[in-house]
């Protein structure tokens, strides 16, 4: 079976939703313990105006922190919307940067206060501006907009062939709002392999509606080698109220690693660190695998 790579996004996606304060060294203890459990790339801050994000306005100095302990092996990767916040992450020693446009015009007005052509050409032109820095794209609401409504595979295609051509190579497709069923994503991987067939494809699912991990599954059997997912399940979205968070990255590794795909990653040790952030951060009970028994028969170790 494939090896898939898991990239852990609580740092960033989830903990920008969180409503509570998180001391920048709690964040990089978050950090470290997700590293422990054997993830190896993580999505650690954004690099995008205080006011937007105040919850992670403390870039700069999570990165100096995690400078105190490197972590051995790992791709850290920051997220960043312009070429201003792209400088600052790689000032900030940051291994990899993410970014994002949104496949509509109503999503990213309300996101980045512009239309979905300007946003295109903005990261198109990041892309050209770093291009011997790795870098990772996400097309947002790539199967519902909770403004536009259903969104055309044929537009996420047409897409996704303009950042392949300006020099992407990691491509996620992102579920923002958590609408697509496992059909859909199926054959949109699908599509996307065989239009964009140099660049590795990657999932982002929030599980609003249940169906977050099956998606996940989908993607993987299309062809998807990247995945994000956060600890805990942490996350939201501030455009659907009472959204779930991403799909939890216990849940993915557990269920990957039983159908046979190489994940990397200690099981029984993320299930505890899931436990040990919901104590720490008080947050309600989202995945599945911390709170279900195994049994002895089941295989506890990485395959």
């Amino acid at each position: 079976m494939r090896a898939i790579e898991i990239r852990d996004v609580c740092p960033r996606d989830g903990l920008q939703d969180y409503e509570g304060d998180v001391p920048t060294a709690r964040k990089a203890e978050i950090i470290r313990r997700i590293h422990a459990v054997g993830i190896r790339a993580i999505e650690v801050t954004s690099f995008v105006s205080p006011k937007a994000v105040p919850q992670l306005s403390d870039a700069e100095a999570l990165l100096e922190e995690l400078r105190h302990d490197p972590l051995d092996g790992t791709v850290l990767s920051a997220f960043v919307a312009t070429r201003d916040g792209a400088e600052r992450a790689l000032l900030s020693g940051i291994a990899e940067l993410s970014t994002t446009v949104p496949a509509t015009d109503g999503m990213t007005r309300a996101n980045f206060r512009r239309h979905r052509a300007a946003m295109l050409d903005e990261v198109i032109a990041m892309r050209r501006a770093f291009a011997d820095q790795p870098m990772s794209i996400t097309i947002a609401v790539a199967f519902g907009c909770p403004f536009d409504g259903v969104v055309p595979p044929s537009t996420v295609l047409t897409m996704a062939e303009q950042l392949a051509e300006a020099g992407y190579d990691r491509l996620f497709l992102g579920d923002t709002i958590g609408v697509a069923n496992p059909d859909q994503v199926s054959e949109l991987v699908s599509a996307l392999a065989e239009r964009v067939p140099g660049v590795r494809l990657g999932g982002h699912f929030h599980d609003a509606r249940g169906s977050g991990v099956a998606n996940v599954v989908a993607a993987v059997r299309a062809g998807a080698t990247l995945i994000d997912a956060a600890l805990a399940g942490m996350g939201g979205c501030p455009f659907v109220a009472g959204a779930a968070g991403n799909v939890a990255t216990e849940d993915v590794v557990w269920l990957l690693h039983d159908m046979g795909y190489e994940v990397g990653v200690e099981l029984s040790e993320v299930a505890e660190a899931s436990r040990w952030l919901r104590d720490l951060l008080d947050l309600p009970v989202r995945s599945r695998t911390p709170n279900v028994t195994r049994f002895e028969w089941e295989q506890r170790v990485t395959a």
